[in-house]
């Protein structure tokens, strides 16, 4: 696991200090590779790229987190969020 970060690209996901440190807790996720960013930001790296494991993680995270990359997840996540937004927005 202390590979993680070194191998490939693998997933980037930028999220709030706050979002980190839980995740930090985490008996999955404190592996990760952990870098701060902007003020009040961290880069989270994972080796996973696999969109049914990041998915629901950054679903689940909301709005204090954003992927990075690959460029195919976050691709991903928009098209889910562009259906969402076309069940959901309409209501608005």
């Amino acid at each position: 696991m202390r590979r993680w970060g070194k191998d490939g690209e693998g997933t980037r996901i930028r999220m709030t200090a706050a979002a980190a440190e839980r995740l930090r807790r985490d008996w999955y996720y404190r592996h990760a590779v952990f870098t701060r960013d902007d003020p009040g930001k961290v880069v989270m790296v994972l080796p996973d790229t696999d969109p049914g494991a990041i998915l629901p993680l950054v679903r689940w995270l909301g709005a204090e987190a954003e992927v990075l990359a690959p460029p195919a997840l976050r691709e991903a996540l928009c098209g889910e969020l562009e259906g969402l937004w076309r069940i959901y927005g309409a209501a608005v």
